[in-house]
């Protein structure tokens, strides 16, 4: 499983699909989405837009929620890994929050990913 996401966070400025990503984790798309039982796997480079959508692009409206954000330090793909595993094994079991249904976001900021103080926040 760490190899599709390897794959997914080294590829993020690349246009991705389940089989490629299934690819790498070794599996079928149909058994990857079979793990998770889920029928379809969507993934979005996003950003704040009002203009009129593009050919080939999509809108995705996020409905109004509470939000949290976590800061993460250090090179990528290790630093925000480590986030995400402490954000379900430390972070909810005590927080009295639940996992909404909705999107996950994570942002990088510009510089150097490979930087020992490089920041992205989940």
């Amino acid at each position: 499983m760490q190899s599709a996401i390897d794959y997914m966070e080294d590829h993020l400025l690349e246009p991705l699909n389940i089989e490629s990503i299934a690819r790498k984790a070794g599996y079928s798309a149909f058994h990857f989405m079979r793990m998770f039982n889920i029928d379809s796997f969507d993934y979005y480079m996003a950003a704040t837009y009002t203009g009129e959508i593009p050919e080939g692009m999509e809108t995705l409206n996020i409905p109004k929620q509470t939000w949290t954000a976590f800061e993460s330090a250090g090179p990528i793909p290790d630093a925000i890994q480590d986030v995400w595993k402490r954000i379900f094994s430390e972070w909810f079991p005590t927080s009295g929050y639940e996992h909404a249904e909705g999107p996950e976001i994570e942002v990088y900021e510009t510089g150097d990913m490979n930087k020992p103080d490089y920041k992205s926040y989940v």
